[in-house]
């Protein structure tokens, strides 16, 4: 009597389906998951870009117009102000806006989201906003921030 262990064809082709099925259902959260990773990334250097950019406000009475005129280093920032996904700019409308919006690879530059940080004066707060164009960003917004009404998200 001669007995063979082993799997049947079967058996493999059932594992294989069902490990297909479960990865199948966990991609679309993980790709979330890491999406916001990114935005809340993006935030943190919207931060200290911001607080740079307050500082050469003070120092020079003018708002900066590119990263590089800041004195805080960012690891591989590009000469046009981007970064990983991210696109960081300045702006000196309403005392100072520092926006980092996300590339829209290739599709209509609506097609994204910003994240803004906006310099107010006479101490009134600094406030931090996250705007999308298009709803399939509204659940990254919503995960940085509160009180979202008509595409913008304010985060605290």
């Amino acid at each position: 009597m001669n007995k063979k262990s082993g799997f049947t064809l079967i058996e493999v082709l059932t594992v294989v389906i069902i490990l297909g099925i479960l990865t199948a259902a966990a991609l679309p959260q993980y790709r979330k998951v890491i999406k916001r990773a990114e935005a809340a990334n993006a935030l943190t250097n919207v931060k200290a870009i911001f607080d740079s950019a307050k500082r050469f406000k003070m120092s020079r009475s003018a708002w900066p117009t590119a990263v590089n005129q800041l004195d805080v280093e960012l690891l591989d920032v590009g000469e046009d102000g981007t970064m990983g996904e991210f696109q960081y700019t300045f702006s000196p409308h309403d005392g100072g806006i520092v926006s980092a919006c996300r590339l829209s690879n290739g599709a209509s530059s609506a097609n994204t989201y910003c994240l803004e940080a906006h310099y107010r004066r006479n101490n009134i707060r600094d406030v931090y906003t996250c705007r999308y164009s298009n709803s399939r960003f509204q659940d990254i917004c919503e995960s940085l921030g509160t009180n979202c009404t008509n595409s913008v998200c304010i985060i605290q």
